[in-house]
């Protein structure tokens, strides 16, 4: 997956640095993970997967909420709305195919 960049000059050279792992470099900052040297990857996956012991602590809870923008009440409610509304126009299909399936099961062929 290739990153969109608003230069034109950048978005010509693409970067070395797959957009996945920049990312995880990014969640791991701000989940404070990297304090100055980086750590090797294995120790790193082993804080990672050790720090979901407990409880995740309320830093972690602000870096996700903000990568994830679900600190936007506004943004949630409005994403919760259009969730529910998928969600009844796809009962609302479910429906329909069920009614359509009685009506041909009922006809004498």
């Amino acid at each position: 997956m290739a990153s969109t960049r608003s230069s034109l000059r950048l978005a010509a050279r693409p970067s070395p640095v797959p957009v996945a792992q920049r990312a995880q470099h990014k969640l791991m900052r701000e989940l404070d993970f990297v304090n100055g040297q980086p750590p090797a990857p294995d120790a790193a996956v082993t804080a990672y997967v050790d720090m979901y012991a407990d409880d995740l602590p309320e830093q972690a809870i602000v870096a996700i909420r903000a990568a994830t923008k679900m600190g936007n009440k506004k943004l949630v409610k409005v994403l919760a709305a259009m969730t529910e509304q998928a969600q009844e126009q796809q009962w609302r299909s479910c429906e329909r195919v069920l009614h359509l399936c009685l009506l041909l099961s009922s006809l004498k062929c």
